[in-house]
């Protein structure tokens, strides 16, 4: 609407996980393939924060750096989704 405020369509909001932007991708390849993929909106969320036992796993133990974050985004972007954020 005028408040910028989504009131109707699709959002997906995909959490990245340390080390895993491979798999980000899959995602981001199978939803490419969704009928309504130029009507979704992406939110993609680098915002992971190793919690509770975690430290056990150390695949787990980080956070997502800016770096894996921006390479998840432009792969969305050069896959042609326009909405993502």
């Amino acid at each position: 609407d005028d408040n910028e405020v989504l009131t109707k369509g699709i959002l997906v909001r995909h959490l990245i996980l340390p080390g895993l932007i491979e798999n980000a991708m899959q995602v981001i390849d199978a939803l490419q393939h969704c009928d309504f993929s130029q009507k979704m909106f992406l939110s993609i969320l680098g915002q992971y924060i190793p919690e509770y036992r975690a430290c056990e796993f150390p695949e787990l133990s980080r956070h997502v750096t800016d770096a894996e974050y921006e390479i998840v985004v432009e792969y969305a972007q050069s896959k042609g989704m326009r909405l993502v954020w």
